[in-house]
């Protein structure tokens, strides 16, 4: 399924509505503002949808001509390919974007066979298309195109051996030797864990319904300045004041959450089973998750364990992103240190950017033993949203509905295969409405010591 993002002035919402419904209909997953909460701010949507639509269809109106926010909006779709333009009154159009060709959607009468909307959804599908061949991703179901069955095929067979190539070339390259925090003491006399890791710090918990839970990394106790400093590159308002803040140890999942361990947990409850995009399920991540998806998982590994299972803090993640550093990224400030690929992001440099997830393993862990900490999917917390780090709790306590915390939505951390480098800094925070599933959403546990 394709994704659309829908870009318009508020003053048109009734009309960008039937359009959504319509869009929605023939088969696209689209994104617009109709259903944010108030208050809510527009990068942070450009972050999840804007940057890893397909398509980004624009509503030009007398309204949203005069809307620095569509116009940008619109600017970033023509640079990247992704302009699909209607108008909604005539002669909508803001100068710089006169040259292109839009779609009449001014006498529109609501319905999906009528011949604008047939348009509309022509020079989507040709859009989608074009992006699939630069990006990699799956276009929309059944779209064809003038490229015959068997060539298609072809060149998608050879696309993916060039890709599985370059993942051999990437896997052989890692080989840096990670220091280890000496947790030998804790591993004898532990019932119900397996210690069968390469990294001494690593366990697993046993399943009731047989097997074994997420690998867990245990995380020392200490304290860190959470925040980024105001000279930081890349530095968004909501990530200080900066605050001194003092953690317990606990337990991380080595990696994201995977389609296989989740599957295990959907199998038992019966509970729906996410959609891999086309990617492979496996040991990729699992995304188009919603945060009450992942506290159900939560939950089940509790009850099948015994042990304390849920989502981490704010602070327990950027603690742990961290790794006791205090760069840009756990490794330094730089994105891609001697040209080597340390993460998956829209320019890290990685096979997979702005492709699609990485399977766990791909990239070197951190100091603590993490993987994946910094792009290729975002993470739920537990934390609702705050606009800053005013008043916020000194210790590992979630920050919930206290001083104005919308809890509609939920922090999300880590930046994701499509973004760019500042999303995947360790202080970077974002939100995502707490029912959204999204492609480039998924989650990572914590478990109490």
């Amino acid at each position: 399924m394709s994704s659309l993002y829908l870009s318009y002035d508020e003053q048109d919402a009734e009309k960008i509505a039937l359009i959504v419904r319509e869009l929605e209909q023939a088969g696209y997953r689209v994104y617009c503002d109709l259903n944010l909460p108030v208050g809510a701010a527009w990068h942070h949507v450009v972050d999840f949808t804007l940057s890893n639509s397909d398509a980004v269809v624009v509503a030009w109106s007398s309204a949203s001509a005069r809307s620095t926010r569509v116009v940008e909006e619109a600017r970033f779709a023509v640079n990247n390919g992704l302009y699909v333009p209607i108008v909604l009154d005539r002669g909508a159009q803001p100068h710089g974007f006169e040259q292109n060709s839009v779609i009449d959607f001014v006498d529109w009468d609501g319905s999906g066979k009528a011949l604008q909307f047939r348009h509309l959804l022509n020079r989507i599908q040709h859009t989608v298309a074009s992006t699939t061949s630069l990006s990699g991703r799956s276009a929309l179901d059944g779209s064809g195109g003038p490229e015959s069955i068997h060539a298609k095929a072809e060149r998608q067979r050879k696309r993916l051996l060039w890709q599985m190539i370059i993942v051999v070339i990437v896997i052989a390259s890692v080989g840096v030797e990670m220091k280890y925090f000496g947790w030998r003491h804790l591993r004898g006399g532990v019932q119900g864990i397996s210690w069968e890791s390469d990294d001494p710090r690593v366990f697993q918990d046993s399943l009731k319904v047989g097997g074994q839970g997420p690998e867990m990394v245990m995380i020392p106790a200490g304290v860190f300045s959470m925040g980024s400093p105001t000279d930081e590159y890349g530095r968004e308002g909501d990530e200080g004041p900066p605050r001194e803040v003092k953690l317990q140890a606990f337990a991380l999942s080595r990696d994201e959450i995977t389609f296989d361990q989740f599957n295990v947990f959907a199998r038992a409850t019966n509970h729906w089973l996410p959609r891999d995009e086309r990617w492979g399920s496996g040991n990729r991540p699992i995304v188009e998750i919603g945060w009450h998806d992942a506290q159900d998982y939560a939950r089940w590994l509790s009850e099948q364990t015994g042990e304390n299972y849920r989502l981490p803090s704010e602070a327990e993640w950027e603690y742990a992103a961290r790794a006791k550093s205090a760069t840009r990224y756990w490794w330094g400030d730089e994105i891609r240190p001697g040209n080597q690929a340390m993460a998956n992001c829209s320019m890290c440099g990685s096979p997979f950017d702005r492709r699609q997830s990485a399977p766990s393993g791909m990239f070197e862990r951190n100091p603590f033993g993490l993987r994946n900490m910094n792009g290729n999917v975002w993470e739920w917390t537990t934390d609702c949203w705050h606009e800053s780090y005013k008043d916020a709790p000194r210790d590992a306590t979630p920050w919930l509905e206290t001083d104005e915390g919308e809890c509609s939505v939920r922090v999300v951390r880590g930046g994701s295969f499509g973004d760019d480098s500042s999303a995947l800094r360790s202080a970077n925070r974002h939100w995502a409405i707490i029912d959204q599933r999204i492609f480039v959403l998924g989650m990572r546990l914590a478990r109490d010591l």
